[in-house]
């Protein structure tokens, strides 16, 4: 009998993005895409995921339902699985708006919805913060202590495109993007 041990890896709000080799979840309606709200359990059972990303999606959650997910991904890791988040972190955006960074400027504007006036560091936070239906923002820090509180036990900081579990899909290349890998 011939044994595969061919890994179960999840791509969590995939968007458009949708990755070979992984399921792809996902409140769109798109070919290639497992439908699922993911404010709701996730369709797997206990333990039986190797490999989870999701990217630019916990900050669309209420810092509940963010809390509830996290404990959910933890609930269908295996032992040993392994996790990356990418988000983009509030002190990123608070230093980019202290230094007014142009290279943050230019990179977000054409992205903000209904931007008025550019170069105006001061809509563009705003946009930042409450745009693209956003409900909270986190900073690295305040994020490790609420999946720690999920269960996870080793929180590391990532740069774009490096992992330790072969997990760096990273489409986005936001300069306030942080990258965060857990594993069970």
């Amino acid at each position: 009998m011939k044994s595969t041990n061919k890994k179960r890896k999840l791509h969590l709000a995939c968007g458009p993005n949708i990755v070979d080799g992984w399921d792809n979840l996902d409140i769109l309606n798109n070919k290639g895409i497992i439908r699922h709200d993911l404010r709701k359990p996730l369709p797997y059972k206990d333990g039986s995921v190797d490999l989870i990303f999701h990217e630019h999606f916990i900050e669309h959650l209420t810092k509940l339902e963010a809390e509830a997910f996290l404990r959910d991904c933890y609930r269908v890791l295996k032992p040993g699985g392994a996790m990356r988040i990418g988000w983009p972190d509030l002190k990123r955006l608070l230093n980019a708006y202290m230094l007014r960074s142009k290279k943050y400027i230019q990179y977000v504007e054409p992205y903000l919805e209904d931007h008025r006036y550019p170069h105006n560091w001061d809509e563009s936070f705003s946009d930042l913060l409450f745009g693209w239906e956003h409900r909270y923002a986190y900073t690295a820090k305040h994020l490790t202590k609420v999946l720690e509180s999920a269960g996870f036990q080793t929180v590391k900081t990532k740069k774009q495109g490096q992992s330790d579990f072969d997990i760096a899909l990273d489409f986005r290349k936001d300069p306030a993007t942080t990258y965060l890998e857990v594993a069970k």
